[in-house]
């Protein structure tokens, strides 16, 4: 009778540890979540427009951009499109995948020279 006693109190000791441990670690879990969520509902996220407008001079000055766009991606998220003359391994190392949380894709659009003008004789 006494292996049994002592058996029952072992196992009501070990579920009363597991299940103080477990509850401890998800309240302490959830408190450490509440300010996390609470910041991110507070930071008030820039516009593409915003973002674009302020990294256009940063990227146009990397060597052989020509524009800087908000496009569409295939599935119609807005994205920030760099246009380059030729895609090179700089531009990949240089343009990052991504501005502020928009998508950015680089766009090859070959050498762009201007338009001559019309002159009037």
């Amino acid at each position: 009778m006494k292996v049994m006693k002592l058996n029952f109190l072992s196992v009501i000791f070990i579920f009363t540890y597991t299940f103080s441990a477990l509850y401890t670690g998800c309240k302490s879990e959830h408190r450490r979540s509440i300010p996390v969520m609470d910041t991110l509902r507070t930071q008030h996220k820039r516009s593409i427009e915003e973002v674009m407008n302020a990294h256009t001079d940063e990227l146009m000055a990397i060597p052989d951009v020509n524009g800087v766009y908000i496009g569409e991606l295939e599935d119609g998220r807005e994205c920030i499109t760099v246009l380059v003359s030729k895609k090179t391994a700089l531009h990949k190392k240089k343009i990052p995948q991504k501005l502020e949380g928009y998508p950015v894709i680089i766009e090859e659009t070959g050498e762009v020279q201007p338009l001559m003008e019309k002159h009037e004789t």
